[in-house]
């Protein structure tokens, strides 16, 4: 007995050394490495840098870029709202722009939907603004194309062509008329045509008929003026209106329809005739009528039928 004893004493157990080698064993076998998967490292992914946007330092507001109109615009201005000033933003595409409040204007540019320029004017009946500025000079738009900020009711009143683009102002004038077309001859308000002009037998008396009509009605209040080489005779009366009277009084071939008739008894018959109808305050309103006539002339019934222009 005692010999054993002293050997367990002194050296380990067999079975105690089983023991440690079972373990070692299982745990190479990874039996018991969830345990331990907790302490060991865990790889991670290779981190990248990612780029933050950083604002440049800037000593002064942003600069608004200049509209990219097909005219020459104004250079980058405030905004309307912050400074008060009156400004005209085009709200149509290519609108012209006039040099001056009208459609008789030239045209002095085609502004872009979205261009801003400064309202520096109105027309007298605000149908148009007065704006600033394309290539440096002012220039004229509608207002139906045009969208307003600002102190607009402050704008001057601007008349006629006073600061139009294509025409100088006169000095020590405010403002000028629009621009009348010429023509190469004034037309009266109340024009007739010479329709006809005819000679009847008579040998007593010089004698002129006139008709003057519009549709199927004689007009009243037209007279002649009658001159005889050149010197103008006394002629008076006017023609009448409505219903026409007849040259001759009965059926004929030498009877026409007649609204005023002037006789000269006293006066030769030889000579150069001109009869031209006038209106009642004596400006011819028709071309003249020429007759000339001999002392024995056989054919001293002169007619002349006027009628109105439509």
């Amino acid at each position: 007995m005692f010999p054993i004893r002293q050997w367990h004493k002194s050296s380990p157990p067999l079975y105690l050394f089983c023991f440690v080698t079972l373990l070692v064993t299982l745990t190479g076998c990874g039996l018991f490495g969830s345990s331990e998967n907790t302490d060991a490292p865990v790889a991670m992914r290779t981190g990248h840098p990612t780029f933050t946007p950083t604002v440049p330092a800037t000593t002064g507001p942003a600069e608004t870029p200049a509209p990219s109109g097909s005219q020459g615009q104004s250079a980058p201005v405030p905004d309307a709202a912050s400074q008060g000033d009156a400004k005209a933003v085009i709200n149509g595409p290519l609108v012209n722009a006039r040099s001056g409040p009208g459609t008789e204007f030239d045209i002095v540019g085609e502004l872009e939907r979205g261009n801003e320029f400064d309202i520096v004017g109105v027309s007298p009946d605000h149908a148009w603004w007065q704006i600033c500025c394309i290539d440096g000079s002012q220039a004229w738009v509608t207002s139906e194309f045009v969208d307003t900020l600002g102190a607009v009711d402050s704008a001057p009143v601007v008349g006629g062509q006073a600061n139009a683009v294509s025409t100088p102002a006169t000095a020590g004038t405010s403002e000028e008329a629009a621009p009348v077309t010429p023509t190469t001859a004034a037309v009266p308000a109340d024009s007739f045509d010479l329709e006809t002009q005819e000679q009847f037998s008579e040998k007593d008396v010089v004698r002129i008929f006139l008709y003057v009509y519009s549709g199927n009605s004689a007009l009243d209040g037209y007279s002649l003026r009658v001159t005889k080489d050149g010197t103008q005779l006394p002629v008076d009366g006017a023609s009448f209106g409505g219903q026409p009277a007849f040259t001759w009084p009965f059926q004929d071939p030498r009877q026409r329809f007649q609204n005023f008739k002037v006789e000269f008894p006293d006066a030769s018959p030889q000579g150069v005739w001109q009869v031209q109808i006038i209106d009642s305050t004596g400006a011819t309103v028709g071309p003249a009528a020429t007759f000339t006539l001999t002392a024995n002339d056989a054919n001293r019934e002169l007619y002349v039928r006027y009628a109105k222009r439509q």
